[in-house]
């Protein structure tokens, strides 16, 4: 690709080609430097990205229009996408939608989507979430959702059906390529903060060649409420691949969990705490720790615990630790 000024924001004529223009990079104060999940850099570097790509495609003669119909879904409005089905695992909700033309999300693994609707005040609601589909399936997303009685967009998604149109916007977040390369990956996840940590170990356990293990501890409320076990049934059989339950309601009911739970489920009806970890550092002692990374994933409360936990037990920087928000 030929080499363009990256300080131009002009539109570029080159050998007839016109290029379009390339975004403006943002100044320092800017930044709020608060730490935001999608910083202005962090758009500005996706926007270049994106921007290159498309000057690319355009040097090798694709079609402008053609270009923009690519466009599937914007990190800068929203777009439409039709319900194609909705699967109750209460209080769990499966919705999936259809991407048209058979294209894929331009998303990376633990990149997330935002979802607007309005409620009967005709008030926007975002929240975001985490497809629990591949990033490069076609023709359709699935996301994962634990429904609340009292939560407002949960109100509104009880009314979503086959056929509604929802709004979406994304893909946000970073992308993390660190876990390719470490011995032991240990995924902390509470509640819907799985969904990341599936795409990431999707990813490792479909690459034959892969030698990094995976430790998952997985937290929830109830049995009811762990997100894609059928799933975690099927990768309990990969030798790189081991999954603990933290069930931390008050009362266990047995007759519901006892559909849930199968044959070398390692369940443990407590919190995940330095108790816990103490009692299993034989899975950690022989991994050297600058070989190991830690992924967090939860509630705000779930993920402070969780990065203070492992400081203190395994004395490893900030740089081992990947919070996904």
């Amino acid at each position: 690709m030929t080499d363009r000024n990256e300080d131009s924001s002009k539109e570029e004529h080159h050998g007839g080609a016109l290029y379009p223009c390339q975004p403006t990079k943002p100044r320092d104060e800017d930044c709020c430097g608060n730490g935001c999940s999608t910083c202005v850099f962090d758009l500005y570097e996706l926007q270049l990205s994106r921007w290159r790509q498309r000057c690319q495609r355009i040097d090798e003669q694709n079609d402008e229009e053609d270009i923009e119909k690519d466009e599937i879904i914007s990190i800068f409005e929203y777009r439409s996408f039709r319900l194609i089905d909705i699967i109750d695992h209460s209080p769990i909700l499966y919705f999936t939608f259809e991407i048209p033309n058979n294209k894929k999300l331009p998303m990376a693994r633990g990149q997330h989507l935002v979802a607007r609707c309005t409620d009967k005040n005709d008030v926007s609601i975002v929240r975001p979430y985490t497809p629990v589909s591949a990033p490069h399936q076609r023709g359709s997303f699935q996301v994962a959702v634990k429904i609340y009685e009292e939560g407002a967009m949960s109100r509104s998604m009880k009314t979503w059906k086959i056929g509604s149109s929802v709004d979406w916007r994304g893909p946000f977040g970073h992308l993390h390529t660190v876990h390719e390369k470490c011995q032991q990956l240990v995924m902390l996840a509470g509640g819907t903060g799985i969904t990341p940590m599936i795409q990431f170990a999707d990813q490792i356990l479909s690459n034959e060649d892969s030698e990094t293990r995976i430790l998952l501890c997985y937290s929830a409320h109830d049995a009811d409420e762990i997100i894609q076990k059928e799933r975690f049934d099927r990768w309990k059989d990969f030798w790189n691949f081991k999954i603990h339950y933290f069930i931390t309601g008050e009362q266990a009911n047995e007759k519901k969990e006892e559909k849930i739970w199968r044959y070398g489920d390692e369940v443990h009806h407590q919190h995940l705490d330095k108790q816990w970890f103490e009692g299993h550092l034989i899975q950690f002692k022989n991994v050297d720790p600058s070989d190991q990374l830690f992924f967090v994933c939860g509630s705000t409360l779930f993920n402070n615990a969780m990065k203070q936990l492992v400081r203190e037990m395994f004395k490893v920087t900030d740089e081992r630790i990947v919070t996904f928000s």
